[in-house]
């Protein structure tokens, strides 16, 4: 008969020594933030270079355009409403200026805690990281809960 707890246990003991204990965990985690940080910027640049390509009169560079504002509204639900969305080259962004700054907090999120700035002591804490929250969140709130108001850019 098979030991199943003992060895759910062996590899249970494998997984926090990785966790709590060993470099090669945190090396893997570094390079995970990494692949997101990368992957965050291609999508944020593509985001940025859609309203430039889909004035292009090649069918390729057209289609990526397209598919990129299709994504915008996909990966984010966004209204991509002209009067709430910069404008680029006459044309505006696949996504409104929320969700720009959304995306670039994310990247920027991912980027910080992996660089060698070192930011004061508070920064790191959970009721100042509500605290930047909070304008997005009462925004949204009072929008789509309690449609006390309609924002603009």
């Amino acid at each position: 008969m098979v030991d199943f707890m003992g060895a759910f246990n062996g590899v249970r003991g494998f997984v926090l020594s990785r966790i709590y204990g060993n470099r090669p965990f945190m090396e893997f985690m570094y390079l995970f933030v990494l692949v997101y940080a990368v992957l965050d910027a291609v999508i944020i640049g593509w985001f940025f270079l859609a309203p430039y390509v889909v004035q292009s009169e090649n069918r390729f560079l057209f289609g990526l355009g397209m598919i990129a504002y299709n994504l915008g509204y996909l990966t984010s639900n966004c209204h991509q409403l002209p009067q709430r969305s910069f404008i680029l080259g006459g044309v505006a962004m696949p996504f409104c200026a929320r969700d720009t700054g959304v995306y670039l907090g994310c990247l920027v999120g991912a980027i910080l805690p992996v660089s060698s700035v070192r930011l004061p002591r508070f920064t790191r804490s959970l009721a100042f990281t509500c605290l930047l929250m909070a304008p997005m969140v009462f925004d949204g709130v009072s929008q789509t809960i309690f449609e006390a108001r309609e924002s603009s850019n």
